[in-house]
This record gives C-alpha cells, sequence and structure tokens, in this order.
C-alpha cells in the first residue's frame, strides 16, 4: 500500500507540471503497458496433452579425455632379508607370475604381493625361509636399481616394477550422470586432438567419486571417472587429449516421453495422465534409457494414453512466496538521496 501512496503523489506531482500534455503522455503509457500485460500473459507456458509415442534412442555421453601408461605393478618384498638371486634386468620382457628376486629371510613370513613362496633351505648357518618375488602382471622390468646378490631389502620394500604394455584414456564424469549407466557401456570411442582419426576402445572401469578418493575428502568438487584401453595400432602419448564418447545404452521401438512430461528420470517416475474432460491422474512408470531429452517407459504406459507436458512441479517443491519483493516503498527516478 505505501509503494502505491508515494507513486501516487509522484504522478499527481508531475502531472501539475506538464499540464493537459501529462494526460496525454499518461494515456499514452496505460495502453502501452497494457499491450505488454497482455504479451507476456500470451508468453505464459502451460501443461497441454501430448501423445504418447514410439521411437528409437541412443544415450551418449562426450567426455573430456586424457591418455595415460598402464600403471606399472609394484614387485615388492613382503618380508626383509638378503637377496641370494637377482632372475632378470631392466628392461627384460616378462609374463605374469614370472620370477624376479630370490630373497633369504632369517624367519618366516608373510610373502606379500607378488611374491611366491619357493620353500625354506637348511643349512649348519642357521638357515631360512627363501621367498621368489614374482611379476604381478605382464610387461617390462624396470626401476631394478642395479639389485645383485647379497643386497639387503627392507619388509614391504618395492624391489622393481612391472611397466604394463599399452595406454589407458581416463575422463572425468559428474556425478549425477551416473544415472545414465545402468550397466558397462554398450560401446566407447576416442578421439584424439590432432592424432588418428578415432577409434573404439575397450571399456575398463567405472569408478564412484568414492572411489576416485579412496574414500577420503579430496579437494573441488567430486566426480566420477570411466576408462578404456587404447588399441594398440592406435598411436598415443602419455599425456595427450581428446574426446571420448560413451553410449550407455540404446533401444528401438521403445515408448518415448519427453524428460519434461515425468517427476524424475532414472528407474522409477510420475507422470500426469491426461483424462477426458481435462481430467487428470497420476501414474507411477518404470525407466530405462534417457538421451537427456527423451527418456524410455519400459513399464506404465501405451501409445494409447496421453500425458501432460510439461509436468506441473510436485507440491512439495512448490515453495510460494520465493522470489516475491518486500512491500516498501519504491522510490521514483530522481528520487534518491545523492546530490
Amino acid at each position: 500500500m505505501k509503494k502505491w501512496i508515494i507513486a501516487g503523489v509522484v504522478v499527481v506531482v508531475v502531472l501539475g507540471g506538464l499540464g493537459v500534455g501529462g494526460f496525454v503522455l499518461l494515456g499514452g503509457m496505460s495502453a502501452g503497458a497494457g499491450e505488454e500485460m497482455t504479451g507476456a500473459a500470451d508468453e505464459l507456458t502451460e501443461s497441454a496433452p501430448i501423445a504418447v509415442e514410439r521411437g528409437d534412442i541412443d544415450s551418449r555421453l562426450v567426455l573430456s579425455a586424457t591418455v595415460h601408461a598402464e600403471t606399472p605393478g609394484k614387485v615388492k618384498a613382503g618380508q626383509g632379508g638378503t637377496v641370494t638371486k637377482v632372475w632378470v634386468r631392466n628392461g627384460t620382457e616378462v609374463q605374469k607370475g614370472a620370477p624376479v628376486a630370490t630373497v633369504k629371510a632369517g624367519s618366516g613370513g608373510s610373502s606379500g604381493e607378488g611374491a611366491e613362496s619357493e620353500g625354506s633351505s637348511s643349512g649348519s648357518g642357521g638357515g631360512g625361509s627363501q621367498v621368489t618375488l614374482s611379476a604381478p602382471s605382464a610387461g617390462k622390468i624396470a626401476d631394478l636399481g642395479g639389485l645383485t646378490t647379497g643386497d639387503q631389502v627392507e619388509p614391504g620394500s618395492t624391489v622393481a616394477t612391472v611397466r604394463k604394455p599399452g595406454f589407458r584414456a581416463v575422463a572425468e564424469i559428474k556425478p549425477n550422470e551416473l544415472y545414465r549407466f545402468s550397466g558397462d557401456p554398450e560401446r566407447m570411442t576416442l578421439k584424439i586432438d590432432k592424432g588418428p582419426a578415432a577409434a573404439e576402445c575397450d571399456y575398463l572401469s567405472l569408478k564412484t567419486p568414492d572411489e576416485v578418493s579412496g574414500g577420503g575428502k579430496g579437494e573441488g568438487k567430486p566426480s566420477a571417472e570411466i576408462s578404456c584401453r587404447i588399441p594398440n595400432d592406435v598411436k598415443v602419448f602419455d599425456g595427450v587429449t581428446g574426446k571420448m564418447s560413451v553410449v550407455t545404452g540404446t533401444t528401438e521401438n521403445a515408448i518415448l516421453v519427453p524428460v519434461t512430461a515425468v517427476r524424475g528420470t532414472a528407474d522409477e517416475g510420475e507422470v500426469l495422465v491426461a483424462g477426458p474432460g481435462g481430467a487428470k491422474k497420476a501414474r507411477k512408470v518404470s525407466l530405462g534409457v534417457s538421451d537427456g531429452d527423451l527418456v524410455e517407459v519400459t513399464k506404465g504406459l501405451t501409445t494409447d494414453d496421453k500425458i501432460l507436458d510439461p509436468v506441473p512441479l510436485s507440491e512439495d517443491f512448490d515453495a510460494p512466496g520465493e522470489g516475491e519483493e518486500d512491500d516498501g516503498a519504491v522510490m521514483a527516478p530522481g528520487m534518491g538521496g545523492g546530490g
């Protein structure tokens, strides 16, 4: 009420100074305002019944990816002791389980990662168990560090690494996009920036934000991670970047509806089915593949149905009063306190 009193005073003062011309101006302003309000009302979007139809859908994510050399496997000494034999040298090609070094310990213990027990030896010197450390995967031996017979190794120390052949591409995924995955991706394709032509790559893993961070609280926003193995005939280098296309699902001749017509877009949702005479009834539906614009309905609708689009906001999230202006006085232009 206060704002209208002040605005009315301003109009009277202005019109008093303008005379008849002021009334002409006021009439023009009123007409223009009416036209603008009519146009705004025409732009309001209301829910309207739409037919439920069938079609094909392809759910695809295009992500920024980085190429990494495969993480080397570590050959660890589960127990400390004296090296009695070195079976390989840096650059040696090995298969998984191949012997790398044999360590003699004063007493038995856990063989640890990548180790196989070779049995115990006995002798006049008191003896002790001997353990052969083996390659955890196929690849090339590296980081042996000049290891030789007679060297001492500490428990849990890394004796060497095995560099696995090949590369993988890794891409970050926004956590909400994980709802697009109902299983392993159907197809993954990688295109290297300024590099070879696009090529399919084999799916390796999909990690949740918790798995990526190791259960800890990392810096920045959490993200999921997906990776694929790059074919050996595709020339890449560690650190190059590109685009990864991930097809999370495809369906043919499916019942499809706009995502704007469903409350919820993953697993289960709710639609408003239009009936005769403007009647509407909420119905639960089961959902499948979504491409961000359309979503597959696997259960709950037929092509004989009509639904409202867009679906009205659920009353649980329709909070009245948000964004309303405070009922305070509005100052007319030129009435500010500035000099």
